[in-house]
């Protein structure tokens, strides 16, 4: 908790508030809850809980950034195009990751270890009606600091799950972080006559390097809903993951959606072990990886709601079980 709680400092110090003045930076807050429950059991990517705070609807990044952020992106392939809109988004999440057989107090070596990651994410976002651009940071503590033994023991204890017993043997604590970029372009569309409602087919290519993780995807999506040329730069596998940032804008709006993605993956510490010394692993990291899914997202007023039940191939050779969990997000524009 104490470790939450300097996170939150931290997102607060560096998030700078606005007035609700006329044409001024709109604000968004955004809850995803993540949990393979939705599938019945509990394995490798077990659980995830996200809090987003998020800027939008500005001009430039100095409107709603800090420069440190700023300078650390320009760099990057974000666009200058000054007709597009920027956004910056804040979070701070806890992702968990145990093995099959969750009470057994020694996990064979065969299995995922006990993982968690309690971290912090910095994005930037740049968007139009056809392109969407973003390029992030996260920083992150893996082990007993992130707080994920407690954080299941607990929600397992509120819903009368099985407890977990194999927590001492997670990974040791280590830093990480992955840094990375992305881009959505709005493939195809259909519009039907004398109608809001439409069709679109979205395209989305991020790459992410770090200590955590690194990851090459690919992703395509298809949408059938309201409005769809405006709300493209939230949609992707997991949209609730991405703050929502067409709350409060487009009034009574639905859409609902299926993807596909590729994924080439050369490192996960979750998979493989600690980086510097520490646990180990005697697991091989499936590099190509592949992931389904499908979901809506609603927008009424100041709130949107999102929500998709996700699949991925095996992540380890010879792994028990794909990977299957759903995601809910919540967000609200102020």
């Amino acid at each position: 908790m104490r470790h939450s709680l300097l996170l939150l400092s931290l997102l607060c110090t560096i998030a700078p508030g606005y007035s609700q003045a006329d044409n001024a930076p709109v604000n968004f807050f955004t809850f995803t809850f993540e949990n393979d429950f939705f599938a019945g059991k509990d394995y490798g990517y077990t659980s995830g809980t996200q809090l987003d705070w998020a800027h939008g609807d500005a001009r430039t990044y100095d409107e709603i950034a800090p420069h440190w952020i700023t300078s650390l992106a320009r760099p990057l392939w974000l666009s200058q195009d000054p007709n597009q809109r920027r956004a910056v988004s804040y979070k701070i999440g806890l992702a968990t990751y145990t093995p099959q057989d969750i009470s057994d107090q020694n996990p064979p070596k065969d299995d995922l270890p006990y993982s968690g990651l309690l971290y912090w994410k910095g994005t930037l976002h740049a968007y139009d009606d056809h392109v969407a651009d973003r390029a992030y940071l996260t920083l992150g503590i893996v082990g007993p600091a992130s707080g994920a033994a407690a954080a299941q023991k607990t929600f397992h204890r509120i819903i009368g799950s099985q407890q977990p017993e194999g927590w001492s043997t997670q990974l040791d604590n280590e830093p990480v972080f992955k840094i990375g970029v992305a881009r959505k372009w709005r493939t195809a569309a259909i519009d039907f006559d004398d109608s809001p409602w439409g069709m679109d087919l979205i395209t989305h290519a991020e790459v992410g390097a770090g200590t955590f993780e690194s990851t090459a995807d690919l992703t395509f999506s298809m949408r059938l809903g309201k409005n769809l040329m405006r709300s493209f730069p939230t949609a992707g596998l997991l949209p609730g993951r991405d703050t929502n940032q067409l709350a409060g804008e487009l009034g009574n709006d639905i859409y609902f959606f299926i993807a596909v993605m590729a994924r080439y993956q050369p490192n996960a510490i979750y998979v493989q072990g600690n980086n510097f010394g520490g646990k180990e692993t005697d697991l091989t990291l499936r590099q190509e990886q592949y992931f389904l899914s499908g979901g809506l997202s609603w927008n009424r007023g100041n709130w949107g709601y999102e929500y998709a039940l996700a699949r991925s191939t095996k992540i380890f050779n010879n792994a028990h079980a794909d990977q299957v969990f759903g995601s809910l997000g919540i967000t609200y524009r102020y």
